[in-house]
């Protein structure tokens, strides 16, 4: 079997990327230590726009609600913020998480390395699952 091979670079980021995740078949988020999230259209390999959600703070996560058309972000400033796409692709091509704001900000306390995980459990609810350093426990948000 053959070696896979690189198809193509995503380049945008100022600084390493720290995470990816898919919004779509055919669009891909991805955050960095930079503090920004882009998000891409795989078909013509172009941000579609880009936006700082923990301000110069890394990303640590992003995890796509997608019955809710909702991006999940983790920042190294310690909380969870969760956008909806929608929106925010209607913003233009850049969009300060200061124009419209989050749907919902959660101050999660952690100060290490989060991953949000974003499954539904039911079709009726989507769920958050957190990790807490600080309490030492999994948090859920409903």
């Amino acid at each position: 079997m053959a070696e896979p091979q690189v198809a193509y670079s995503l380049r945008g980021h100022e600084d390493g990327v720290n995470c990816v995740s898919f919004l779509s078949n055919s669009i891909l988020s991805s955050g960095g230590s930079d503090g920004i999230v882009i998000i891409w259209d795989l078909l013509t390999r172009r941000p579609v726009f880009t936006f700082t959600p923990h301000g110069p703070k890394s990303i640590l996560s992003l995890s796509p609600l997608q019955a809710m058309q909702r991006l999940v972000s983790c920042g190294r400033d310690g909380t969870v913020k969760v956008w909806d796409v929608n929106r925010l692709s209607s913003a233009g091509k850049t969009a300060s998480a200061w124009d419209d704001g989050p749907t919902c900000s959660l101050d999660a306390g952690f100060s290490q390395f989060c991953n949000a995980s974003t499954d539904i459990l039911r079709q009726d609810i989507s769920t958050v699952l957190l990790p807490c350093d600080d309490e030492a426990a999994a948090l859920v948000w409903d």
